[in-house]
């Protein structure tokens, strides 16, 4: 089973392509919601804490694991992969498995299992100090303005929505401090189990690549990294 984290500003609704194409060569798929989705408890482009969204991812995971043990006993190869994106991928997808394997998260009733292999494309661990970064931070401090959604992330103006220029900057500033916790765990050597894919952009020009290089040679022959060229992220962008 494949459990897939969207990245923010996204829904599980953003990803039925990718499931359908998963579906496809045998895979069962989770798409699961983050409360900047707005549905359940959460609201609109709200996020409570980096260590909040892997919080939820772990417990996504704990449920798709019942899944498996029910489903697929008779299978001895069957389990999970998780698949992140952006901030799903760093804050949620990378934090869960790390604070999980790490026993350092804990869930009230079932636990996520631990060991679990992810794919994570293009995790926020930093932004990439760039002009273009740097306009969007003054410009998600400016009213009216600010609510507009980012030109490269919908077409039109779109208010009071998850992919605001508001709603992005605040949620970075919620997960920063976390993020940066993760980051200090991972220096120290603290690692989840299981192996790790990360896909970036060589060239992003809002998510540090160096951060993806970094986090992988940290997993030595258990992480594994692809750099693809910018133009082929963003026409995925528009497909998801």
């Amino acid at each position: 089973m494949v459990v897939i984290s969207p990245e923010f500003g996204a829904t599980g609704r953003n990803y039925y392509g990718v499931a359908s194409q998963l579906n496809a060569l045998g895979y069962d798929v989770l798409l699961m919601d983050h409360q900047w989705a707005g549905y359940s408890e959460g609201m609109r482009g709200y996020l409570d804490s980096g260590f909040g969204v892997a919080r939820d991812v772990a417990a996504v995971t704990a449920y798709a694991h019942r899944i498996v043990q029910r489903e697929y006993a008779d299978m001895p190869d069957g389990g999970i992969t998780l698949i992140g994106k952006n901030l799903g991928a760093s804050a949620g997808v990378l934090a869960a498995t790390l604070l999980n394997d790490r026993d350092l998260l804990r869930l009230d009733g079932r636990q996520m299992p631990k060991g679990i292999h992810s794919v994570l494309v293009s995790p926020w661990l930093g932004a990439e100090v760039s002009l273009r970064n740097k306009i969007r931070k003054i410009a998600s401090q400016l009213p009216v303005v600010n609510q507009l959604a980012a030109p490269e992330d919908a077409q039109g103006i779109v208010l009071d929505s998850p992919r605001s220029l508001r709603s992005r900057f605040r949620a970075m500033t919620k997960a920063s401090p976390d993020i940066l916790r993760l980051c200090a765990l991972i220096e120290e050597g603290s690692l989840a189990d299981g192996k790790i894919y990360v896909i970036h952009s060589s060239v992003h020009p809002f998510i540090d690549p160096e951060k993806s290089a970094w986090l992988v040679s940290q997993y030595e022959d258990r992480g594994k990294l692809r750099m693809v060229d910018t133009r082929h992220i963003q026409s995925q962008n528009t497909k998801e």
